[in-house]
């Protein structure tokens, strides 16, 4: 099959001439750019990777936006692709060939969520951030658990495509990209941008075939009208400003769909507040938002904003406010646009979403400037260099934005470039001490590598949840620990408006818009106040902790109360006082087939339940629950103490038999073998399934160790395939775990002595309760900080130093830091030791296969472990 009857089968239309070519030289792995104009199907630059994987070129394709999005128009074509391959005989050649398609939305780093690691051998497609692949790539994933940076290491700098969109926006990025391939990792790089400040003479644009065709030719020739004008700096007086020019755009008249798009995000919420009060039908798109919140709105509204969609008088008059959230991956075809002025590169972008396909043929925009502003607090003196330079070409206060017209008339009168972003040099040495991972390991900032050596811009994750007391923050651990937060429940924001909210700094920041590029505002130093509070920074179990605004890293994940507030519907709202929805349990869904799925989890407390399933025999049997528990917890007398353990057991006994009648699906799900277990925030509810706990999968099933040992080699076996390294991987493979035969550790695994003296050696703890798993911890004897990695290499002594390696980091210790063991006489605890021979070893390999390679290395044999132990849980492995 060639590209095109592919590309037939899964669009159901034909390639655009320049895309048939980008499919020929993507298939041999050539190096090039795209300088396709925006509207012109640049996003085919997936089915064409998709094509290319083919040809084994790679086994990863990144897709790399560095823009705040709530669109992903990538996203919804990778989706496309796959359910014509899964579906359409026709592709079933083409699927057996490429195997499953595994497809990863990464906007924002959250710790723990990212099982898809785990799958080196499927084809996956990412769409990601220049801050999460960069930080990855560079050893330092944001959002990352510090123990598992190795394998977000070598997933993205292994047989990888990078797509970077818009990339004149991201020169320093791509400079460090170009730097790691050179230095060793295993990356193609692909540029798109129509505004590439030194495209390649090899670069694909358009050319005659492509001018010629009919639909490239009309979206070309569409006339975009647009109307030039001062208005007032402050944001009340433009707000009114743009409202008048909405007005005459046809604000309100049935049918039509305008979009207002303004630079920082307190614009477009006090535009859309005076939209609202004029009682107009509109919505609000800013990037700062939270995945499922998103995915709710669009599917309310997207279908009547996409392009190619059905134009009618019929429909409702509609007006969308937003952000540069809408400048990238959105296939948003808009009727107007009133657009805040800019850089020249922003406005192209913008007016690519207006009459998109060039059906209407002439419409009719405005662009607003601030009169007054010399520099603008995003654009810099960008903005008003394309305000002169659009002013100049002109007639009448009048220009044609449209592709065609623009491009003549950026041909015949160049604009001013626009300020590039310094580039930071990323030197061998940066790259070994990157290397380093886990325990101890240096604290770099890698932003300067990515944004260049600017101001730093940090970002952080914040997630909401209801069972978290104000009142009581020293559980707060214990209750995220519960239900660890997943990525579509969570909103990346810049470090510094988090701090400032924290400290009780209600107001929205004015230089907050949605350029991941865009400079910090760190206000005015921070005094003492009473109004400051604490947040949960979340890194597992075992390394979170509460965090002042002050303490507030890079790349943290933080949870806080719901009840604080500072999220709506819309998104990031720091003035908001209303209970933001917890979503964990909308969140906590199964994943794609094929991929690891989670034990089912319920919280539950009154209110909770109240609001899923409000019967009041429920209601009383949870109340009852809840009160046993606190009676036998407050229990110290050993007989009453048993009593009140038989009430407990009654109470849950009634519960259960209660929650059985429910119908509530978020119920359902948890199928009748669930447990239930105690929680600082009430009740936990969990189903079968796997859970990872510390970095160790546990699935509750007691697993031989003999048999995990086999297990792991044979998935090693499967995914080192030809890999130069195969066989100390499966050598490492077949005797990771030896270390768990420790006395001590088979007491904590069987639950108690006599268990374990009876055998079999385990290598997985049939017990399924988090708490009875750590009271066998405490009962075992075993020492804080042993390492059943190290214990390994004491027993099984492996003399091939790679081998040696692989066992000894096998759960992200060693590189090259281990935490040393209380008792230095524990079997493996020396190896830990300073003067082991450890660092050494860690150092030769190191030079020897470089960071990527020996990360590669780490990322088969631990992927192979965790394959193994969630095949295990499910009975596959029989």
């Amino acid at each position: 099959m060639q590209f095109e009857a592919f590309f037939q089968h899964v669009n159901e239309h034909p390639p655009f001439p320049w895309q048939r070519r980008l499919a020929d030289r993507l298939a041999p792995g050539s190096d090039l750019a795209i300088t396709v104009p925006t509207g012109l199907g640049k996003s085919a630059a997936i089915d064409a990777a998709i094509w290319g994987a083919l040809a084994g070129r790679w086994r990863c394709i990144v897709f790399v936006v560095d823009r705040r999005i709530v669109v992903d128009e990538v996203h919804e074509r990778a989706l496309r692709i796959d359910t014509a391959l899964q579906n359409k005989p026709e592709l079933a050649e083409l699927r057996d060939r490429l195997g499953p398609l595994q497809i990863v939305r990464l906007r924002g780093g959250l710790f723990g969520d990212d099982d898809w690691v785990l799958y080196p051998d499927r084809l996956s497609v990412v769409l990601s951030t220049v801050d999460q692949v960069g930080s990855r790539l560079l050893g330092r994933g944001y959002g990352v658990s510090p123990r598992r940076w190795p394998l977000h290491s070598a997933f993205f700098s292994s047989q990888t495509l990078i797509v970077v969109d818009e990339a004149h926006l991201s020169s320093p990025f791509l400079h460090t990209l170009t730097t790691l391939r050179r230095s060793g990792a295993d990356i193609t790089i692909l540029p798109m941008s129509a505004t590439l400040a030194d495209p390649s003479p090899d670069a694909l644009g358009l050319e005659a075939d492509d001018h010629a065709h009919p639909l490239i030719a009309r979206r070309l020739a569409a006339r975009k009208l647009t109307r030039l004008i001062d208005a007032a700096s402050d944001d009340m007086k433009f707000v009114g400003q743009a409202l008048a020019e909405a007005i005459t755009l046809g604000l309100g008249k049935p049918g039509r769909k305008l979009g207002v798009i303004v630079n920082r995000v307190a614009t477009a919420r006090l535009l859309y507040e005076n939209l609202k009060k004029r009682g107009e039908r509109c919505i609000l798109l800013i990037g700062r938002s939270r995945g499922l919140d998103r995915e709710r709105l669009l599917a309310n509204y997207l279908p009547e904003l996409k392009a190619g969609r059905h134009r009618s008088a019929d429909q409702p008059a509609l007006c969308v406010v937003a952000t540069q959230t809408v400048e990238v991956g959105a296939d948003f075809d808009f009727d107007a646009i009133i657009s805040e002025s800019a850089s020249l590169s922003a406005l192209r972008q913008r007016f690519g979403r207006l009459d998109r396909l060039g059906e209407l043929g002439a419409t009719h925009a405005v662009i607003l400037n601030r009169k007054g502003k010399k520099t603008d607090p995003v654009y810099g003196d960008d903005g008003a260099k394309a305000w002169a330079w659009l002013n100049a070409q002109a007639a009448g206060g009048t220009i044609d934005m449209g592709l065609a017209a623009l491009s003549t008339a950026i041909t015949a009168n160049p604009p001013p470039a626009e300020q590039a972003a310094a580039i930071a040099t990323l030197l061998p040495a940066h790259l070994h001490l990157l290397a380093q991972s886990g325990p101890y390991a240096p604290e770099i900032d890698v932003a300067p590598w990515l944004h260049g050596p600017q101001p730093p811009r940090a970002e952080v994750t914040l997630v909401w949840r209801a069972d978290l007391d104000p009142t009581t923050s020293e559980h707060w651990r214990d209750c995220v620990a519960a239900m660890p937060p997943m990525r579509a429940e969570s909103l990346d924001m810049p470090l510094s408006a988090v701090r400032r909210w924290l400290r009780g700094e209600h107001k929205l920041d004015d230089s907050l818009c949605d350029l991941d590029h865009s400079p910090s505002n760190e206000g005015t130093p921070h005094t003492a106040s009473g109004h400051a509070r604490l947040a949960l920074r979340w890194r597992g179990l075992e390394d979170s902790g509460l965090v002042t605004a002050d303490e507030i890293q890079p790349g943290d994940t933080l949870i806080v109360p719901a009840t604080w507030g500072g999220c709506d519907e819309w998104g990031w709202a720091p003035n908001a006082t209303r209970p933001v929805e917890d979503l964990a349990e909308q969140c906590h869904v199964a994943p794609p087939e094929g991929r690891q799925a989670p034990a089912p989890l319920l919280r539950l407390w009154p209110e909770r339940l109240a609001s899923i399933d409000p019967r009041e025999n429920l209601r009383a049997a949870l109340l009852a629950a809840l009160q046993a528990r606190a009676q036998f917890d407050a229990q110290e007398d050993t007989d009453l103490r048993a009593d009140a353990e038989s009430a407990l057991d009654d109470t849950l006994h009634t519960l259960r038999e209660q929650l059985a009648t429910s119908r509530h699906p978020w119920i359902r799900r948890l199928g009748v073998d669930f447990t239930i277990d105690t929680y600082p925030g009430g009740l936990l509810l969990r189903g079968a399934g796997i859970t990872e706990e510390h970095g160790v999968i546990e699935t509750g099933i007691a697993v031989p160790l003999d048999i995990h040992h086999g297990d792991v080699a044979r998935w090693a076996t499967a995914l080192a395939g030809h890999h130069p390294q195969r066989n100390p991987i499966l050598a490492a493979a077949r005797i990771h775990d030896a270390g768990k035969r420790e006395p001590r550790m088979q007491r904590m695994l069987h639950g108690n002595a006599l268990a374990a003296a009876a055998g079999p050696l385990l290598a997985k703890s049939a017990q399924r309760l988090p708490a009875d798993r750590l009271n066998a911890h405490r009962e075992s004897g075993l020492p804080r900080g042993f390492r059943h990695e190290l214990a390994s290499l004491a027993y099984e002594a492996p003399s091939a130093p790679l081998v040696r390696y692989l066992v000894g980091s096998h759960h992200g210790y060693g590189r090259p830091w281990f935490v040393p063991c209380v008792d230095s006489t524990a079997d493996g605890a020396a190896i830990a030791a300073l003067g082991s021979g450890w660092l050494a070893l860690y150092a030769r390999l190191l030079n020897e296969h470089g960071p990527w390679q020996l990360a590669r290395c780490e990322w088969l044999l631990r992927t192979a472990d965790a394959r193994a132990s969630i095949e295990e849980a499910a009975g596959d492995n029989a």
